[in-house]
């Protein structure tokens, strides 16, 4: 089974709010969840909302975005917080979860920086991965996951099965251990 599930996606598509519906329903099941979900809210003054990431298993959030003035055109994504969520997530996955979810396969990502390390020990534990990948980034992502990656449509309920299927599998594996 490909174990990395990619919601490929386009501006405007709403993948936020179904990720963070599909681990909803994955933790109502009793699904072991842990990863990050991004949240944005209205910066008034400012050109750009705000970002957050909310950890699945201890509900903090982090400022994800930084404040970098009217003009700037540079990178607004903050690569402290990056680095301290990535360092949160490496030790959660030793917990062995059902499921890790990363809001984002980016910029970061495709330069090997943000979460990548998180994307190479989840593999390597055979921990499903569902994370959301913008079109822009799609080549890159392909390069990186290759034959092991299952890319899903924006749509809750075949990412809600997807993700089902591979905790199944991960437990009957993991079972057989």
């Amino acid at each position: 089974m490909q174990i990395l599930g990619a919601i490929t996606y386009r501006d405007g598509q709403g993948v936020d709010p179904l990720i963070a519906g599909v681990v909803q329903v994955l933790r109502a099941e009793g699904a072991a969840v842990c990863g990050v979900l991004q949240h944005e809210t209205a910066n008034p003054g400012n050109c750009c909302a705000s970002m957050y990431l909310e950890n699945i298993s201890n509900g903090l959030h982090l400022r994800l975005s930084q404040e970098l003035g009217s003009g700037s055109q540079g990178c607004r994504l903050n690569p402290h917080t990056l680095a301290e969520s990535s360092g949160q997530l490496l030790l959660e996955l030793d917990e062995r979860p059902d499921l890790l979810v990363l809001n984002r396969f980016g910029k970061g990502e495709a330069e090997g920086h943000g979460f990548r390390a998180v994307l190479e020990k989840a593999y390597q534990l055979q921990i499903p991965v569902l994370i959301g990948v913008k079109e822009t980034y799609r080549s890159a992502w392909d390069d990186f996951a290759g034959e092991f990656s299952r890319t899903l449509k924006v749509d809750s309920r075949s990412v809600l099965m997807w993700c089902m299927k591979a905790i199944t599998e991960k437990r009957r594996l993991t079972d057989d251990t």
